[in-house]
């Protein structure tokens, strides 16, 4: 099985990437993550997760994430949907979890957290 052709993200990766449209390119993304292909459902969904990502809207990306690992084998630029969506999802917690730290850390040093 094939990888979708790039064409297809094209109008989204614009708005995401040259204009920091990431509300439009969300919208794009979101349209094409309905399509019955699965090829572009988990192109479009991957590129909808780094978008809600980059919006801060963290609990959203990681439910599309979640969607996008149900595709399984579905090859997207060439790896599997479901490494690809784990990997996204790991990385976000990780982060997530770094950010706690500090913050805790800074409450610690302040007096704030005892």
């Amino acid at each position: 099985m094939q990888d979708s052709p790039a064409s297809v993200f094209e109008a989204g990766e614009t708005l995401e990437f040259r204009q920091q449209d990431y509300v439009g390119a969300m919208a794009a993304f979101r349209s094409l993550a309905r399509s019955k292909d699965p090829l572009i459902r988990a192109g479009a969904l991957l590129r909808l997760g780094r978008n809600l990502c980059k919006n801060n809207q963290v609990q959203e990306a990681l439910a599309v994430y979640e969607e996008l690992a149900r595709l399984g084998s579905t090859p997207v630029g060439g790896d599997p949907a479901e490494l690809l969506a784990r990997e996204q999802s790991m990385s976000i917690s990780r982060s997530a979890a770094q950010v706690a730290a500090i913050y805790r850390g800074l409450l610690l040093r302040d007096g704030w957290w005892e």
